[in-house]
Parts: structure tokens; sequence; C-alpha cells
């Protein structure tokens, strides 16, 4: 069986593994607290880069990631996918945010905003360049105050 990913790309979430529990305190630590499902042993296997066909779970890798205080796996299956991975603006929402009725009339004004630039490129056909520079900001835009909504749905 050709696996989609390589061995190269493998040891490298497994060295986000190691990294990852080492800035937790060490898997016998992590496994004595019981700060994620496995414990020492399992970890310690996780982390082992001969041990090809045992990688940390996507949950214990974020239990990993959390009680590192750093988004080690995630960063790592990022780059692996050629994309970077870079902390919100506004940070994680405080826990047990709630969308907000602003939130919601924000959003609907980037939409429209988003809408209108794209509707008014449109109108004789061709798209400028400073069209389309106008519309892609009015998307990132959009993206932006939907990335702050997310996070306060995720923290709920």
């Amino acid at each position: 069986m050709t696996r989609a990913s390589s061995d190269h790309q493998r040891t490298a979430l497994k060295t986000a593994t190691f990294a990852a529990v080492k800035a937790g305190g060490g898997s016998q630590a992590i496994g004595e607290a019981a700060l994620t499902r496995v414990g020492q042993p399992m970890l310690s296997l996780y982390a082992a880069t001969h041990e090809d066909s045992r990688f940390a779970g996507i949950d214990v890798a974020l239990d990993l990631d959390l009680v590192a205080g750093q988004p080690f796996h995630a960063r790592a299956l990022a780059s692996l996918q050629g994309f970077d991975l870079a902390r919100r603006a506004g940070g994680a929402a405080v826990p047990g945010a709630m969308p907000t009725m602003a939130d919601a009339i924000h959003l609907i004004h980037e939409a429209h905003d988003v809408e209108t630039a794209v509707l008014e490129g449109m109108e004789d056909g061709v798209l400028t360049p400073a069209e389309r520079r106008r519309i892609k900001t009015e998307i990132a835009e959009l993206r932006k105050v939907l990335a702050e909504i997310e996070a306060k749905v995720d923290a709920a």
C-alpha cells in the first residue's frame, strides 16, 4: 500500500509529538497527571521515530499541544501541506464567549462589501487589477470577521 504521506512527513509528525511532550513536562509527568487519554508508555511510542506505525491520535495531539502551550502538531501539519500557521489577530476567544448581535451586524456589513465589490467588478465584464485588489481586500476583511465569530463559537 502506498500512503499519501512520505516517511519524511511522518518523521516530522513524530518530531512534533516529541517536542510537545518535552515542552509539556515529559511523558511521565503528562501520563501521571492524566492530561491525555493515553499514559506514559504510549506517549513515548508516539514520539519514537523507530515506531513507524504508532502516531498520536488527533485528540492526543491536541491535548499535548494544549499542555505544551504551543501548536506543535498543528504547525507541523500546516507546514507539511504547504501552509503557514498564524495566530488569529484577536487571539482565542474568552471561554464561554458567544457571538453577539454586533458580530452578526459586522458580518452582514462585510459580506455586503464583498458582494458590492464583486458586482461592481463584474459590471463591464473585465476585472481590472484595482478591482481584483478591492475584492480580495473585502474577502480578507470578511474572513477576519468570520474567524472572530468562529473563535467565539468554539469557545461557547
